[in-house]
């Protein structure tokens, strides 16, 4: 099915009554994630306003950031409810990428926190909060962290989980005792 006829389906089970805004948001989000980056750029231009907010969402995950062209487009919308809308999201991401995150910054889906563990800057506070859980697929994502503090990298390196020595041997900021003992780890 074309991607503005597959769109448009989507947009009459919400008129319907079949679907709640926040499921045409999620199926949207899902329906772009598969057809990444024509898929945003197709539901950017979808005549019925109801898409083009349900895809502000899609910006809730920080990887674009505030600048991103197409959120920056949505932002000038002629729907004074997309222009809010992607104002909001533009404004949310710009303070999530001025500070340091805390737990309560941790929303949105797996996909989502994954990406703010292993890119953006998290309060020490934090860091020490997800190590102490010692949950090893969060310290694995921690341990890609480009902010990640100095003193937290070194005590990664003798980490018992396999896992987070590898994300931490992709760092570009090791020192050579350290890339020397993660490269004699088997």
């Amino acid at each position: 099915m074309s991607g503005v006829r597959e769109l448009d389906r989507l947009v009459s089970l919400h008129a319907r009554g079949m679907m709640t805004r926040e499921e045409l948001a999620a199926e949207i989000a899902e329906w772009v994630a598969r057809r990444h980056p024509d898929g945003i750029r197709t539901a950017s231009r979808h005549p019925d306003p109801v898409v083009r907010e349900a895809l502000v969402g899609v910006f809730r995950f920080p990887a674009a950031g505030p600048g991103h062209e197409v959120l920056q487009a949505l932002t000038r919308d002629e729907s004074a409810e997309v222009r809010a809308a992607a104002t909001r999201m533009v404004d949310d991401l710009t303070d999530r990428h001025d500070r340091e995150l805390e737990r309560e910054d941790l929303l949105g889906n797996g996909y989502e926190i994954r990406f703010v563990l292993s890119r953006m800057r998290l309060s020490r506070r934090l860091v020490n909060e997800l190590l102490a859980e010692d949950d090893p697929h969060t310290v694995a994502q921690l341990a890609g962290n480009p902010h990640l503090p100095a003193e937290v990298v070194a005590g990664l390196v003798a980490h018992p989980d396999p896992e987070v020595r590898r994300r931490l041997a992709g760092r570009g900021d090791l020192t050579a005792e350290q890339l020397l003992r993660l490269s004699a780890d088997p």
